[in-house]
């Protein structure tokens, strides 16, 4: 009985830690996509609102945009770190592949269409390579044009919409971002 209890207790200790070796990281962080390199196999997300993501650096704006926000939000949780532009920060995520294929949904409320991101990150610590990492999300284009539109079924000139095709990629980098930081800086949304 004490045996079972003991492991049934490693178990879920286990289970509740955190993958990361970043966590309780003090210091500069800096998160880049200078050389991202975007790949697209979904035929709502084309070379258009690709050359317009390259073009205004979008990936990178967005990267300092949100690492400034969730430092300021969640300010209690990430005391005594700081963002910085400086390559040789403490911590830098790299960001290196953003890779936008077609999904499928059985939502035939708001059917689409849907964008399975996933980015690839390269991990440095004091300016030396760490680890990798990859984050995964999925974005329903639907949802993102017309959020309160109820059967929302997008025409094929709103499908390819170059702006609607820019938010929707947007909306899927703000999740990948946030999943990645708050996974390595382990951020609870508990009370």
């Amino acid at each position: 009985m004490n045996t079972r209890l003991i492991l049934v207790v490693a178990f879920l200790t286990v289970g509740c830690a955190s993958s990361s070796p970043l966590i309780g990281f003090k210091g500069d962080v800096n998160v880049t996509a200078d050389n991202v390199s975007l790949k697209s196999n979904n035929p709502f997300f084309g070379n258009q609102a690709i050359e317009v993501i390259k073009t205004n650096e979008i990936v990178d704006d967005r990267a300092d945009y949100f690492l400034n926000v969730i430092l300021d939000a969640y300010w209690n949780q990430l005391t005594g770190i700081e963002p910085t532009e400086s390559e040789t920060a403490g911590l830098r995520f790299d960001i290196r592949t953003i890779t936008v294929k077609k999904g499928t949904t059985i939502n035939f409320v708001d059917p689409g269409p849907i964008y399975i991101m996933t980015m690839k990150v390269d991990v440095y610590e004091d300016g030396v390579f760490s680890f990798d990492d990859r984050y995964r999300v999925k974005v329903n284009m639907a949802e993102v044009v017309s959020p309160n539109k109820f059967f929302n079924w997008l025409s094929n000139a709103e499908k390819e919409n170059t702006e609607n095709q820019i938010a929707t990629f947007n909306m899927g980098l703000r999740y990948l971002y946030r999943n990645m930081l708050f996974e390595h800086f382990d951020i609870s949304l508990q009370l």
